[in-house]
């Protein structure tokens, strides 16, 4: 008789939090904890980092032409957010500018997850895909994150009442763990 390999479900009450009544959920990006209306991607002010949704051909137009278009596109502001698409949406957080080093800043990635919640509220949003933005393309600690996500989600007032934190697998209990200090700090803060 084959054997069969068992995977333990995710237990989404082991890895979640409520912080002013959204619950965020931990878990790795193979783990879907909820249904989503929108995924939030780490993006530049240019959008290279991004894969292209349409290839244009060309057509005949020379090089000079082609490189004279794209010098000429003006860059997003960082800390911008851009929606596409339809639901699920796609939106684009605007956190690296490739001409600075490091390429990503707290304060943009701070001002990024402003703008999620307000769209989210404007779009009526109950759930959303998050990874850790800055450390997707680049090296932004996981901890500094989480104190600007806390920040975020305790000072606005939103739709949204599930975000799904995406961290890598070997980095899920780390991030709990740090998301409940954040929380007990912010907790004993308010009293």
């Amino acid at each position: 008789m084959p054997q069969t390999k068992l995977r333990l479900a995710w237990d989404i009450n082991s890895f979640s939090t409520r912080i002013n009544g959204i619950d965020i959920v931990i878990a790795s990006k193979t783990v879907a904890p909820f249904d989503i209306e929108a995924v939030v991607e780490e993006q530049d002010a240019a959008l290279i980092l991004s894969k292209p949704d349409i290839i244009y051909d060309p057509g005949d137009k020379p090089a000079w032409f082609l490189a004279n278009k794209l010098e000429s596109q003006s860059l997003l502001k960082p800390g911008a957010v851009i929606k596409r698409g339809v639901k699920p949406f796609q939106l684009l957080a605007i956190v690296h500018d490739l001409d600075q080093e490091p390429s990503w800043s707290s304060v943009w990635i701070a001002q990024s997850l402003e703008n999620i919640l307000k769209l989210s509220e404007e779009l009526d949003l109950s759930a959303i895909q998050l990874p850790v933005l800055g450390a997707v393309h680049g090296r932004f600690e996981i901890a500094e994150f989480i104190q600007l996500l806390i920040s975020a989600v305790s000072k606005n007032k939103c739709a949204l009442k599930k975000i799904w934190l995406v961290v890598p697998r070997h980095e899920c209990y780390r991030a709990l763990s740090i998301l409940k200090e954040s929380q007990q700090q912010l907790t004993s803060k308010g009293r």
